[in-house]
C-alpha cells in the first residue's frame, strides 16, 4: 500500500472542498430569488441611432446634380498627330493560270460496278448451331 508509484487521490478537507447540504443550498437560492424580485435588473437594449446628428441639408432621396453638357465643341488640343501622306490604292488580283486543269473523268469510270452476289439457301446445320448456342446462353 505504500508503493511510491501509486497515485493517491487528494483528501477532502473543509478548506478546499466545503460540503453544503441541500437545505442550505435551497436557503441561498430563496434568498437570491427574493432579492431579484425586489430589485429586478433593467433589460439591456441596444442604443438607438441618433437621427439628429445627421446633417440637416442632406435628404436621403436627393441626387447630386450632373455636370451640364457643353453646347460648344470641345477645345482642340495643342498637339496634333502627324497624318501619313495619302497613298494610291491598287486592287490586288490573283494570278490566274493560263491553262485549266483537265476535267474530271465521269463517275462511272472511277468506281467499278459492284457485282451482285447470288443468294444461296441458308445452311440448316448453322441454324441448328445458332439455336443450341441460344439455349445454352439462356440456361447459364
Amino acid at each position: 500500500m505504500d508503493d511510491p508509484n501509486q497515485i493517491n487521490p487528494p483528501q477532502n478537507t473543509s478548506d478546499n472542498n466545503p460540503q453544503i447540504d441541500s437545505q442550505e443550498y435551497q436557503d441561498i437560492l430563496d434568498k437570491y430569488a427574493k432579492e431579484i424580485a425586489k430589485n429586478p435588473p433593467e433589460p439591456q437594449t441596444p442604443p438607438e441611432p441618433n437621427i439628429d446628428s445627421l446633417p440637416s441639408d442632406i435628404e436621403l432621396t436627393q441626387v447630386p446634380p450632373t455636370a451640364p453638357i457643353p453646347s460648344s465643341p470641345p477645345p482642340q488640343p495643342e498637339f496634333e498627330f502627324p497624318q501619313p501622306p495619302p497613298q494610291e490604292v491598287t486592287p490586288v488580283t490573283p494570278d490566274l493560270p493560263h491553262e485549266l486543269p483537265p476535267p474530271l473523268p465521269p463517275k462511272d469510270d472511277i468506281e467499278p460496278p459492284i457485282e451482285e452476289i447470288p443468294h444461296s439457301k441458308p445452311n440448316p446445320f448453322l441454324k441448328l448451331l445458332f439455336f443450341i448456342s441460344l439455349l445454352e446462353f439462356m440456361f447459364i
